[in-house]
């Protein structure tokens, strides 16, 4: 009976540490969908700031061959 006992008892700290597992992969899914959804935050400002930098110095460009003619 001793070693059923035992088995239990095994068997019960291997399921702890499987709920452990579980809780800090779904911790760890959480931080990974913030980080991406940051990501895309990051790529959609540096895309939107990309194409304002080249609206500028198409405007630049614009001001410059006014000032030469």
């Amino acid at each position: 009976m001793e070693i059923g006992q035992t088995l239990l008892t095994r068997i019960d700290e291997k399921d702890d540490k499987l709920k452990s597992v579980e809780r800090i992969n779904e911790e760890m899914k959480v931080d990974y969908e913030k980080l991406n959804a940051k990501t895309l935050s990051l790529t959609t400002s540096r895309n939107s700031l990309l194409m304002r930098a080249k609206e500028l110095e198409e405007k630049v460009k614009s001001l410059q061959n006014e000032k030469d003619n």
